[in-house]
């Protein structure tokens, strides 16, 4: 706690710019660190990550959609066009 008083009280220091970089480096040094650590046996690529969530995203898609063939849509196709020529010739 003096510690802070101490500096709270003390005068200002002027920097140039070496000593703000070294000061904002220092301070985010100090940020990771308190972030705490990770097992690195749990650690997982970026990558794995975003390779991982493409493979659960295209497994949901898969299984909510039915799929036609080719097949279905010709059909589909040739139904369409029959009916619309006969609603022209009607």
């Amino acid at each position: 706690m003096t510690g802070i008083l101490k500096q709270a009280y003390a005068p200002v220091d002027y920097m140039d710019a070496d000593m703000n970089q070294r000061m904002m480096l220092n301070e985010y040094a100090r940020s990771v660190e308190m972030k705490g650590h990770v097992d690195v046996g749990i650690g997982v690529g970026t990558q794995s990550v975003d390779a991982y969530k493409m493979l659960r995203m295209r497994r949901r898609v898969k299984n909510q959609k039915e799929w036609l063939n080719p097949n279905e849509i010709d059909l589909l196709k040739k139904i369409y066009y029959l009916k619309k020529k006969e609603k022209q010739d009607n």
